[in-house]
Order: C-alpha cells, then sequence, then structure tokens
C-alpha cells in the first residue's frame, strides 16, 4: 500500500513503470489513479510517451494533467483559454487519457485564483460541459498559506467560480504550489464544502458574478504580497492528526463570513 502512494505521482517514466505491481504497487485496475502531462505549450516528451502507453498496456484509468500558461505563448486570457481548452482534446487523442486535471495559471504568480484565470476557468468549464463528455476537473492553486483569510476567500473563489459553470473541485494547492510542510486537510475541505454548497444552491453564474466579485474585493491586493502562513506541524496535532482549537475557531469563523455573503452549506 505504502508503494502505492508513492507511485501514483512519480515524476519519471522509469519509476512508474517499475512501480507497476500487483502486490506491493500499483494495480492493473482503475483503483489507482495516475497522470500524464501535456507539456507547455502543446507539446510531450518520450517520457510522457513512456508514462501513456505503460499505464493502457498495464490496464489503469489516468487523467491528462495540463495547465496552460496565460501570460505566456498563448498571451492573453482569450489566448490561453482557447488552449486550456485544446488541451482536454489533446490529452484524450494523443495519450487516451479518461480524464482532464486543469489548471490553467498566472505566468507572475502561478496561482489559479487571480481575476483573469478565474474567469478563464468559468468560461472553459462552460465550454467543456456543454459541448464534451469528458471528464475534467479544475485545480486550484492559492497564492497565500494555510492559516490566513486569504487562502480561504481564494478556496471560495475558485469553488464558487468553477462549480457554478459546470466546473469540478480537485484540491487546494498553497502558496502558489512551491513550498513543503505549507499546506493542510483544512483549506481543502473548505473548498469542497464551498463547491458542494453551491450545488446545492444551484447557484446560478450571476448569482455566483456577484459573490465572486465581492470575495475578489477582499484579497485582489494581497496577491503580490507573499502571505504564505503557516506549516502543518503548526496547524495541526502531529500525534493526534487534528487540527488545534484556534485554526479549527478560525475555519467555522471564514464559514459564517462567507455565509454572509450568501453561500448556504449544505452541513
Amino acid at each position: 500500500m505504502y508503494g502505492q502512494y508513492l507511485s501514483e505521482t512519480a515524476e519519471t517514466d522509469q519509476a512508474q513503470i517499475a512501480a507497476a505491481n500487483k502486490d506491493w504497487g500499483v494495480r492493473p485496475s482503475h483503483l489507482d489513479g495516475r497522470m500524464v502531462s501535456i507539456l507547455t505549450e502543446m507539446t510531450t516528451n518520450n517520457a510522457m510517451l513512456n508514462k501513456a502507453m505503460h499505464y493502457r498496456s498495464y490496464g489503469n484509468v489516468f487523467g491528462n494533467l495540463c495547465g496552460a500558461i496565460f501570460g505566456g505563448h498563448a498571451g492573453g486570457t482569450e489566448g490561453t483559454l482557447v488552449l486550456q481548452t485544446a488541451y482536454n482534446i489533446e490529452g484524450a487523442c494523443l495519450y487516451g487519457s479518461c480524464w482532464a486535471l486543469n489548471f490553467p495559471f498566472h505566468l507572475k504568480w502561478q496561482s489559479t485564483t487571480t481575476r483573469e484565470l478565474l474567469w478563464l476557468q468559468s468560461v472553459l468549464s462552460q465550454a467543456m460541459s456543454r459541448n464534451s463528455n469528458q471528464i475534467f476537473l479544475n485545480n486550484l492553486f492559492a497564492n497565500a498559506g494555510p492559516a490566513t483569510e486569504q487562502l480561504y476567500w481564494e478556496c471560495a473563489n475558485h469553488a464558487i467560480a468553477t462549480e457554478s459553470s459546470g466546473g469540478n473541485p480537485w484540491g487546494a494547492a498553497t502558496c502558489r504550489n512551491k513550498f513543503t510542510d505549507m499546506a493542510t486537510p483544512l483549506e481543502s475541505r473548505f473548498y469542497h464544502e464551498v463547491s458542494e454548497a453551491s450545488f446545492h444552491m444551484r447557484m446560478t453564474r450571476a448569482q455566483a458574478d456577484e459573490i465572486c466579485q465581492k470575495i475578489m474585493e477582499k484579497y485582489e491586493k494581497l496577491i503580490p504580497i507573499d502571505n504564505y502562513g503557516k506549516k502543518i506541524q503548526e496547524v495541526y496535532d502531529m500525534e493526534h492528526l487534528v487540527p488545534r482549537k484556534q485554526f479549527v475557531d478560525q475555519y467555522k469563523r471564514m464559514r459564517d463570513e462567507l455565509n454572509r455573503l450568501g453561500v448556504e452549506f449544505a452541513y
């Protein structure tokens, strides 16, 4: 079982192939998720092709990991949106992937919660859900880190913008997805609870836009600041694997603030 957890995200093709073992590694079934990436922009290499061929021959259901760069080769928001949509098609045609994990991100901030990227993922989700039967997910890269109010606001904005547009939440990556131990289960739980609230409310895009604009005002000016918060060892009691009381209280307070903005939680 230990081998399964490590090998699902192994970087090299050799490591992925070596970890394929039904007794102690990745099993030949849909039970163990694996991914292969399209390289920015719209390219691949022998390692990625090796992974895809191995996954298919071994019997795995695997996904396409794809992230176009806003401000890069595709230019601005519209160009990046077209490129990101094409990634979903390319993964299915080139690799034979069964689903796609989308994370178009900002060239400067490496996040997906800026005003431009929220619009992009919203329209991407509308296009994919209306015109395709492909399974796709939306990944959140936040600028802020654990135990900051900014992180909760970013999680809420991404969840509302994507779910109301037909998107599907994946998980919350913090601190621009670049530091060890700077993530906790709290923000991912919050992200999914907000997404579920939007679903149960049958929130319209007009309602979502109104709430998202209010939330954006709370953190947009903070995006350039390195507000990385605390490590998981500070937020959680690592002996018992539970969050410390002050951070549970913060979590509840952020839920209450979001509720006052019009988000009705399912539970």
